[in-house]
Order: C-alpha cells, then sequence, then structure tokens
C-alpha cells in the first residue's frame, strides 16, 4: 500500500497535527516539538511487515518518545534511519550521535528516544524478530552512528530509494522478496561495524570493551561517585583508551553515564516509583538536587515535578 502525507494543502494551523499523526500512522507514536508551524512531505510504501518513506521537512522540529509513550503505547519495532542531507540528532539507551548526509542508524520503539532536526531522511520499519533473528545483539546497537565510510552503507541507500518508489503493480512475492534484501544488507552492516565477522582484532577488541563499558555503568550508575577513572580501571584500561572508545559513538564517557541516569530517573517518575523528586535523583545517582532538576528539563524537555504529575 502506497502513502503520501504532504502540508501542502493543509491549514496552517493544522500542519503540526497532520504531520505528528501521518509520521506516527507509519513508524511509531511520539511527539513532535517545533517552534514554527510544520512544512513536509513524507511519502512512501508498505513491504508486507515493512514500511519505507522518504521524510522532508523544512522546519527546525524534534520527535520525543517518553518512557509514559512506550507505556500507554507499546512498540516492538525497529527503525532505521538512512540521513539524505542536513544534521540528524539521535539519543537513545545513553548513546548520542549527530548524523551526516550518507550515516545510518536504528532507533528502538520498545525505548524512550530523541531526534531531533530531521530534514531529509529515508526510513524503513522492521519487526524487530526478524532483525534479532540475523543479528541477536542489534538491539544493542541503536542510537549509534553507522557513518558513510562503512561498505555497504551506500547500498543500503540505493536499495531504500527503489523500494520507496517500486511500482505498485509489483507482486507482493517481489515486495517481500525487496524487503528480505534490504534486512539482509543492513545485517551485513551491522556485522562489520560490531566486529562480528571482522578480521581486524584491534577493531573488534575495541567493540568488546566498549560493551563492557556500557554494562558497567548500567550495573553502577546509581553510584554518586562512579568517575570515569573507575569505569576504566573496572576494565584493566587508561582512561584515554577508554575516552577513545566512547568518541567512537559520538560522546564522552561521562556523557553515557549522564544519560544513563537521566533515562532511570524518568522512568522512576513517570512510572510513579517515587513519590517525591528527591527520591528520584539519588536513586538514580544524582547528589545536587538543583543539578539533577536543571539536566532532566534540558534532555527531556520537561521539568521532573510535570512527569511525576502528568
Amino acid at each position: 500500500m502506497r502513502f503520501d502525507y504532504s502540508t501542502q494543502h493543509v491549514a496552517s494551523d493544522q500542519r503540526l497535527e497532520y504531520w505528528h499523526d501521518s509520521v506516527c500512522t507509519h513508524f511509531v507514536s511520539c511527539e513532535c516539538r517545533t517552534g514554527a508551524t510544520m512544512e513536509g512531505r513524507m511519502h512512501g510504501q508498505t513491504l508486507g511487515a515493512f514500511h519505507a518513506a522518504q521524510y522532508a521537512a523544512l522546519h527546525p522540529h524534534s520527535w520525543h518518545r517518553s518512557y509514559q509513550d512506550v507505556q500507554h503505547d507499546p512498540d516492538d519495532g525497529i527503525i532505521m534511519i538512512f540521513i539524505e542531507s542536513g544534521s540528524v540528532g539521535l539519543t537513545q539507551s545513553g548513546r548520542a550521535s549527530t548524523l551526516h548526509a550518507g550515516d545510518i542508524s536504528m532507533y528502538d520503539a520498545a525505548r524512550p528516544f530523541v531526534m531531533s532536526n530531521p530534514t531529509s531522511m529515508m526510513l524503513l520499519r522492521m519487526p524487530r524478530r526478524l532483525l534479532l533473528s540475523r543479528l541477536a545483539m542489534a538491539e544493542h546497537m541503536t542510537g549509534s552512528r553507522i557513518p558513510s565510510d562503512i561498505p555497504i552503507t551506500g547500498a543500503i541507500g540505493t536499495m531504500l530509494r527503489e523500494a520507496i518508489t517500486l511500482s505498485g503493480t509489483a507482486t507482493e512475492a517481489v515486495r517481500a522478496r525487496l524487503s528480505t534484501a534490504l534486512l539482509d544488507t543492513l545485517t551485513v552492516v551491522l556485522e562489520l561495524v560490531s566486529g562480528v565477522e571482522a578480521t581486524d582484532r584491534q577493531s573488534a577488541q575495541h567493540t568488546m570493551l566498549y560493551n563492557k563499558a556500557i554494562h558497567f555503568v548500567d550495573a553502577n550508575f546509581d553510584n554518586y561517585d562512579l568517575s570515569v577513572t573507575d569505569i576504566a580501571n573496572a576494565l584493566n584500561i587508561s582512561e584515554r583508551t577508554l575516552l577513545r572508545l566512547f568518541a567512537k559513538q559520538g560522546l564522552t564517557p561521562s556523557q553515557h553515564l549522564s544519560h544513563r541516569r537521566l533515562e532511570h530517573s524518568f522512568m522512576l517518575l513517570s512510572e510513579r516509583r517515587v513519590s517525591q523528586i528527591a527520591q528520584a535523583a539519588y536513586l538514580s545517582g544524582f547528589n545536587d538536587l538543583s543539578h539533577f532538576c536543571r539536566l532532566f528539563k534540558k534532555h527531556f524537555g520537561h521539568t521532573p515535578s510535570q512527569v511525576l504529575t502528568g
């Protein structure tokens, strides 16, 4: 089934709502935020259980999927994005990436995320089970940048464009084979990035160390005193090596730690697991309440009290 949504013929005061509903219908329920009226077009088609689309928008905006969205509207899809132009920010699971033309990334609809300033990109929504059956660790790669110089990323862009413009007369068998080919090609790219089949031992070593660092932070983020030195010592590596590991993901160890703590505090507040803001802060590893509140508002666009009472 083909779809084509454009704000061109929609009244200006209704464009944001129209754009929001159009995108959420085919991809994932989340909130579109902008300081201006929205102008854009999204068109594409379904390929069996897959949705492929080209997305173009004129005004700065962002998409936010919160823990509340995840609770109220559960979704297990994984969405791949291929950046055509502009600079797009993506944050999920403590990873913050800045994507440029030719780059690829993924976000997981089962977890909160923030995407900022998408201007021109292509999207492919796929069932989680199909991707994970090919590469189980793929769900741990969401929010990461896959740069354009990784082999075969260009092929994904070409195939995705073909999928978006595929003739309406194409049979279901053709559509299924095309979606399978896209999924298989994406899996190869992810394997190259993760080092699963990499021949470069150093690259594989870096991937392994990065994953260990992530797991260590996840297990200890509620420790107020946790530092970059502690993380490096736990992995028996230097702080400089640790910084290089995270730099490849577009952030620092301190930024990842802060994002992880903020996500945990949001969960505590939105799920009413605590009755006071201070509890959420301290249980998430913050020992300065005013600093926590400032970071929380900057990261989520809402104050802790708004999330607790919302």
